[in-house]
This record gives structure tokens, C-alpha cells and sequence, in this order.
């Protein structure tokens, strides 16, 4: 029966296969290192280059009044910022911005580029129903009705619980009613009520109590439209088939900058006011 080699035999057998290979071993130890290095160099550079994009964000002065409009140069500044660090959450943040200022500024074509560009640059990005709304928006603010009505519907098929839908409800509604499209738009009225009575806090939202007043308008103009099946509207003595009349109402204009601006800064605004990135 053979002996069983001694502990240390198996460290000098390979200590002299090291010695006899030493030169590819030493190459192969070395092409390690230097990937494993540059991975931790990228990674680094990254994380230095989003800090300096959140930072420099960070610089430009955006108003904290959603209604406020932005100091002159803000949009150029923006732009910039977008351009030099595209590959961040910050400079992600810049570009929608930017479309929000441009819109404010009643450069409505140039908005319209830059949620588009948003959108096909960080398209799974978790802010692109806000460049998704604000391309509907700058569509509508400049008078294409199809192409707007289109962006809006599309809007609510892609982000059906977003808290701007009712917004681009109202807004593809009023086109359509505009457009002599009334059917349809009674039928996206009656679908915002429906909502709204779901949920008793979203009943007096703006967007819902114009559009009671837009199907009163409506049925006033062309009774017949008010044979459709109507959604019951529960008050605290009866229920209706016509919605009651509301308090007076806010008019919410998706042609003007106003709400589109404010809907964009409100909700991007708590991440704009951290330094820290924040992946887009």
C-alpha cells in the first residue's frame, strides 16, 4: 500500500508548476488586474460624472413656484447641461426640464422636441409620462388637434393611474368636442366622472368639475347627445343622471403653459432639490 504524500507535498507541486509556467501565469494575473481595474475606473468615473451633473444642476436656478416662470438663459443653460452629461439621471432631468421651460416661454415647437427627444432617449425612463404629457400638450398648445388628440389618448393607455390623466382626458375630450367630434368627447366626460365617483377626493379636482360643465354645455347644444347612458352622480338626498351643477369652476386650458408646467415642475421638483443622483 502506497504512503499518502505529506501535506506539504501538493504546495511544492505547484509551486514548481508556477516556477515552469511563471511567464503566461504572470500575463494572465496582469490581463486580470487590468480589467478588473478598469470595470472599478468606469464605475468610478460614473458615479464622479452623475455628481458633477446633479451638482451643476443643482446650480441653475429653477423657480420653486410651479406657476413662476424661469429667469431668462434657463432653457440654453439646461440644454447645455443635457448635452454635456447625457448619460445621466441629471442631465436626463435637464432635458425634461428644459421642454417645461421652453413650453413656459410659449416656444411651444421647441418644447415639443425636447419631450420628444426625452422620450426616445430615456424612453423606460420613470419620468417619460411626464414628456409623454408634455408632448400632448405642446401639440395641443400649437393647434394640431389630431396630432394632440393622438399623444393624449395614448397618454392614457400608457399610464392609466398616472394623477395626470384626467388632465389628458380633458384635453383629448375638448379637442374632439371642438373638432365636432361630440360623441366621443361625452363618452371621455363620462369616463372622468366615473373615475372621479370611484375615488370621493378626486370629485371637485378641476379637470373633473369642467367637465361636468362641458357635458351641461353639450346637452344644451345637441339634447340628443344626453340619451347616452349618463353615469349616476350620487349627492347626499338623490342621484342624477345629469351631473348637479358644481361650484365655479377653474378652467384648465391644456393650450396654455400654466397647468403643463406646473404638472412637470410639481412632480420633478422633491428629486431636482437633492444633490444626490437619482437614476432616470
Amino acid at each position: 500500500m502506497e504512503s499518502e504524500a505529506p501535506p506539504s507535498a501538493a504546495l511544492y507541486n505547484f509551486l514548481g508548476w508556477l516556477n515552469a509556467n511563471k511567464k503566461p501565469v504572470v500575463a494572465g494575473v496582469v490581463v486580470v488586474t487590468l480589467v478588473v481595474g478598469g470595470v472599478f475606473l468606469r464605475n468610478w468615473q460614473k458615479e464622479q460624472t452623475e455628481i458633477t451633473a446633479a451638482k451643476a444642476l443643482s446650480d441653475i436656478r429653477l423657480p420653486y413656484n410651479a406657476g413662476e416662470l424661469p429667469p431668462p438663459g434657463t432653457d440654453a443653460a439646461l440644454l447645455k447641461l443635457a448635452a454635456t452629461y447625457p448619460q445621466t439621471s441629471a442631465g436626463a432631468h435637464a432635458l425634461l426640464l428644459a421642454g417645461s421651460t421652453l413650453f413656459a416661454e410659449g416656444k411651444y415647437a421647441r418644447a415639443q422636441e425636447q419631450f420628444e427627444k426625452f422620450i426616445g432617449q430615456h424612453g423606460e425612463s420613470r419620468w417619460a409620462s411626464h414628456a409623454s404629457f408634455g408632448l400632448a400638450a405642446s401639440l395641443d398648445a400649437q393647434n394640431k388637434t389630431n396630432e394632440a388628440i393622438a399623444k393624449y389618448e395614448a397618454f392614457i393607455k400608457s399610464y392609466p393611474a398616472d394623477p395626470a390623466t384626467d388632465q389628458a382626458r380633458l384635453g383629448a375630450a375638448r379637442l374632439l368636442e371642438q373638432s365636432g367630434r361630440e360623441v366621443p368627447a361625452v363618452e371621455l366626460y363620462n369616463k372622468m366622472i366615473e373615475t372621479a365617483m370611484k375615488n370621493p377626493k378626486n370629485y371637485n379636482q378641476p379637470a373633473v368639475i369642467e367637465s361636468q360643465e362641458r357635458l351641461r354645455d353639450l346637452f344644451k347644444k345637441n339634447p340628443a347627445l344626453a340619451i347616452q347612458k349618463q353615469p349616476p352622480v350620487k349627492t347626499n338626498t338623490s342621484t342624477f343622471v345629469v351631473p348637479p351643477t358644481p361650484p365655479p369652476a377653474i378652467k384648465t386650458n391644456l393650450a396654455t403653459a400654466t397647468n403643463a408646467v406646473k404638472f412637470l415642475r410639481t412632480n420633478l421638483q422633491p428629486v431636482l432639490k437633492s444633490n444626490l443622483p437619482v437614476k432616470p
